[in-house]
């Protein structure tokens, strides 16, 4: 049985550039997504974390100001009530204060796993990128947007006590 070649729409070889581009396009614009969207959890994460001491430190200025109420008091009918009554809040203040600072310690642990997956996900995104430059020492099309501007954006925002 012969094939006829005629039935077949058949389009011309890409040239070296389109063929790179069909190799190495959707892997770059891949990773470059894969980029900005690690950058945009770091930044969500410091907001997050930025939420979370603000109502923390809100319990503790009311918890504070309630305790500072039991300052000006020097006598009470049931004084035993009143010294448990103050040993409870210092005992909220302590564990506010614990939470202030888990909640630093779990951001930064939660940051810096996300910086190890955005430097191993620029050095994937460069390594893809080499590659098509090799194949095709004039490939400098890189999809529309390039990850300098999430690394940028990222390394501006990494630290969360800023």
């Amino acid at each position: 049985m012969a094939i006829n070649i005629d039935n077949y729409n058949l389009v011309k070889a890409p040239t070296t550039h389109d063929l790179v581009a069909r190799l190495f396009g959707d892997r770059l614009e891949r990773q470059r997504l894969s980029v900005a969207e690690i950058s945009a959890l770091i930044s969500e994460r410091q907001n997050m974390l930025q939420k979370n001491i603000k109502t923390l430190d809100d319990q503790l200025c009311t918890v504070g100001g309630i305790k500072s109420t039991f300052n000006w008091i020097h006598y009470a009918p049931d004084l035993a009530t009143l010294l448990k009554d103050k040993l409870s809040l210092e005992k909220t203040v302590n564990e506010l204060d614990m939470k202030k600072a888990d909640e630093y310690k779990q951001c930064w642990k939660d940051i810096s796993t996300l910086r190890m997956e955005l430097l191993e996900g620029l050095a994937e995104y460069m390594s893809i990128h080499n590659k098509a430059e090799m194949l095709a020492p004039t490939y400098s099309n890189p999809p529309a947007q390039s990850p300098a501007q999430p690394l940028a954006y990222a390394l501006r925002k990494l630290n969360p006590y800023s």
